[in-house]
């Protein structure tokens, strides 16, 4: 069952040198340009300084993101094709009082737009505790627009 999350107002600028990296299914670049782009979110939001937005193209990424750059955007094509599906948690992430997460998006820098996204944690058991987005204390200004959060675990 999907259910979406209310649209937010996204306000914020970019800066001038502000560039796009580009993220497509089955890319190989490195650079993540358009061109060539990569094929993984996570490598893309590495390389990305405040102000640059993370162009996502339609499909399925299993990944989870770590998002440690301050004022950076993630845009999906659409919530309906643009998708980001856990793989099961990042290494050794752990959330408040220091239990196992699987979170998909883990926010831990400010003002971090997601916008048409799913986000999901698709059939199986879990074995975490699962967030969509888990923004931790000095991540203030996360804005989510246009999202679909998913869930399809056995409770």
């Amino acid at each position: 069952m999907r259910k979406s999350i209310g649209v937010v107002l996204v306000l914020f600028q970019v800066s001038a040198h502000a560039g796009n990296l580009h993220v497509a299914q089955g890319g190989v670049g490195l650079a993540c340009t358009d061109v060539d782009p990569c094929g993984s979110v996570q490598l893309a939001v590495d390389q990305a300084v405040e102000g640059d937005v993370v162009a996502i193209a339609p499909g399925v990424y299993r990944e989870n993101i770590l998002v440690q750059t301050a004022g950076i955007t993630l845009l999906g094509e659409s919530a309906n094709n643009t998708i980001i599906q856990t793989k099961g948690g990042r290494e050794g992430a752990v959330g408040n009082a220091g239990n196992p997460l699987d979170a998909i998006v883990e926010v831990q820098a400010a003002n971090i737009s997601l916008i048409n996204l799913t986000l999901m944690h698709p059939r199986g058991n879990a074995v975490k505790r699962e967030a969509a987005v888990f923004a931790w204390k000095g991540a203030p200004g996360l804005h989510i627009k246009n999202c679909i959060i998913e869930r399809q675990r056995n409770r």
